[in-house]
């Protein structure tokens, strides 16, 4: 059975930049800063998608209650790899929707699992807060293969500028953008929804932002309070 990080009594004397959720965030952060210089590319493809699994895999591994729950983790994780080694071998849009249908159901694994990991006991812990902005990190990254996967079946759901892309083909890392975009409810800048699909998935990403900071942000903050009143 996998202990849960918090619930390692020498985890939670650490400082918190040594918390696991902590340092798992700083490093999907430097993930994101990574796809400028490696997403157009093969061989830079390839290092992504080694580093993204590793990473979601170690975070499983790290918040998972059972190892039920890190074999899925695992099987989900291996599944979507061989997805993505074939559409790198053979581009085509098959491929390419079942690569990111792939990667699709693993990042819903991992938002479970850091769900449960959240919602675990009614003890708020620093890793737990880290956890909170993982999960956000993770829901984002979610969101944005559903948006590759429509964009592959109409590449007209989403509308760029002619400035801002003058070749008129969306990428990945322009969805990972317009994914971020949405779930923080910012206002859509250069990428807008204009087919009827595209605004509905809009919607539900929109209201999964505000959710996660009604429901989850709150019962944290709440935990918090109770510890400090005891």
């Amino acid at each position: 059975m996998l202990l849960r990080s918090a619930a390692i009594p020498h985890r939670q004397n650490r400082p918190y930049w040594r918390q696991p959720c902590a340092l798992l965030l700083i490093a999907l952060c430097l993930s994101i800063l990574l796809y400028p210089l490696a997403h157009e590319n093969h061989d830079g493809r390839i290092l992504l998608m080694l580093i993204d699994q590793a990473l979601i895999q170690i975070a499983i591994r790290a918040v998972g209650h059972s190892k039920a729950s890190w074999r899925a983790g695992l099987l989900f994780g291996l599944l979507s790899l061989a997805a993505q080694i074939t559409w790198l071998i053979e581009p085509n849009t098959h491929t390419q929707i079942l690569s990111h249908v792939g990667l699709l159901v693993f990042y819903a694994h991992a938002v479970y699992v850091f769900i449960a990991y959240v919602n675990y006991d009614d003890v708020a812990t620093m890793d737990e807060m880290f956890a909170c902005a993982c999960l956000y990190l993770l829901f984002a990254f979610l969101w944005s293969h559903a948006y590759a996967i429509l964009l592959a079946l109409d590449p007209s759901a989403l509308y760029i500028n002619d400035a801002n892309n003058p070749d008129g083909v969306i990428t990945y890392f322009e969805s990972l953008y317009f994914s971020f975009t949405t779930i923080t409810s910012v206002g859509f800048g250069e990428i807008t929804p204009v087919s009827s699909w595209a605004r509905a998935i809009v919607i539900l990403q929109q209201l999964t932002g505000v959710l996660f900071l009604a429901i989850v942000v709150a019962r944290l903050l709440s935990l918090m309070n109770r510890r400090r009143g005891d």
